[in-house]
C-alpha cells in the first residue's frame, strides 16, 4: 500500500470529537504524552483510529484491529514506523491512570506487533502491485507468465516497446498515461507489467486481444512511435530453459536485473 503524505498535526482542536465519553480522557492524555515524547509537529495526530484504540484499551475489545488500524493511519499521515511506537509508548503510558484493561507493557508489545503487521502486508503488496499504474510487479508478472498449470496453454504474450526521447514527457508520466488508458480494459484472465521504463507485456486472454490494446495504445498521440510484437511461451516446464527464453524475449531483464 502506498502512504500518503500528512497533512499537518492538528492535536488541539480536534481531540474529544466522535470519541466515546469513557475515553476522551485518556485521548486527551495520551495526546499530550505523545507531543512530549517527540510526535512530529508536522505530522496529524488525531487520526480517527485514535480514538477506536483508546475505546478498546478500556473495554478489552477489538484491540488488534484497532492497533492495526492505527498503524496504518499512521503511516498514511507520513509518520515513520519509530514515530508510531513512541505514539504507543505513550498511550501506554497513560494507561494506568485511566484503569485500563491492558497492562502497559501487554499493550507495547501489542501495539509493536500490529506495526510489523502493517509492515508486513505493505511489503507484501509491493511486491506484487506496481503502485504508480496497479499493474502486476516484473516478479508477480513473470510468476504469472511462468506458472505450471498454464505453460501447455498457448496463452500469447502481447509486448509494446516505445521511445521515451521523443516527448518532453517523462518516462513516469508515460507509464501513467498508458496504465490509465489500458488497464481499464484488461480481462480478470489477463496480466500485465512494465518489464522496462518504455516497456509494456500482457499476458493476454486470446490472441485477438492484442489488436484492441494496440488500438488503444495508438490512440495515445505523445506516445510515438510504438512497437509491438506477440510472443509465445515454450511448453516446457525446465526452470533454465524458461529463464532462458524471458531473458532473450525481455532483454530489459539484462539491462535491469530482477532484485
Amino acid at each position: 500500500m502506498a502512504h500518503g503524505q500528512g497533512t499537518g498535526n492538528d492535536q488541539s482542536g480536534r481531540i474529544g470529537e466522535a470519541v466515546p465519553a469513557y475515553a476522551a480522557g485518556l485521548v486527551r492524555a495520551w495526546s499530550l504524552k505523545s507531543a512530549e515524547l517527540g510526535w512530529p509537529g508536522d505530522v496529524r495526530w488525531d487520526v480517527e483510529a485514535t480514538r477506536t484504540v483508546a475505546a478498546a484499551c478500556l473495554t478489552g475489545a477489538g484491540l488488534m484491529d484497532a492497533l492495526r488500524t492505527l498503524a496504518d493511519q499512521r503511516l498514511d499521515e507520513a509518520a515513520t514506523l519509530a514515530d508510531y511506537e513512541r505514539d504507543i509508548a505513550a498511550l501506554a503510558a497513560c494507561l494506568e491512570q485511566h484503569d485500563g484493561t491492558f497492562r502497559p507493557e501487554r499493550l507495547s508489545a501489542l501495539g509493536k506487533e500490529a506495526g510489523r503487521w502493517v509492515t508486513a502486508r505493505d511489503h507484501t503488496i509491493a511486491q506484487l502491485v506496481d503502485p504508480s499504474s496497479e499493474f502486476r510487479t516484473r516478479t508477480a508478472f513473470l510468476a504469472d507468465l511462468t506458472h505450471p498449470a498454464f505453460l501447455r496453454v498457448d496463452q500469447p504474450v502481447w509486448i509494446a516497446r516505445w521511445s521515451t526521447g521523443t516527448t518532453t514527457w517523462s518516462s513516469p508520466a508515460h507509464r501513467m498515461a498508458v496504465a490509465a488508458r489500458l488497464a481499464p480494459s484488461l480481462t480478470a484472465e489477463e496480466s500485465a507489467a512494465y518489464l522496462g521504463p518504455a516497456t509494456l507485456a500482457v499476458l493476454l486472454a486470446a490472441p485477438g486481444r492484442g489488436t484492441d490494446l494496440e488500438r488503444l495504445l495508438r490512440g495515445l498521440p505523445e506516445l510515438r512511435p510504438v512497437s509491438v510484437t506477440m510472443a509465445h511461451r515454450p511448453a516446457c516446464d525446465d526452470v533454465c530453459e524458461l529463464a532462458d527464453w524471458l531473458v532473450t524475449t525481455f532483454p530489459e531483464l539484462v539491462g535491469e536485473p530482477l532484485p
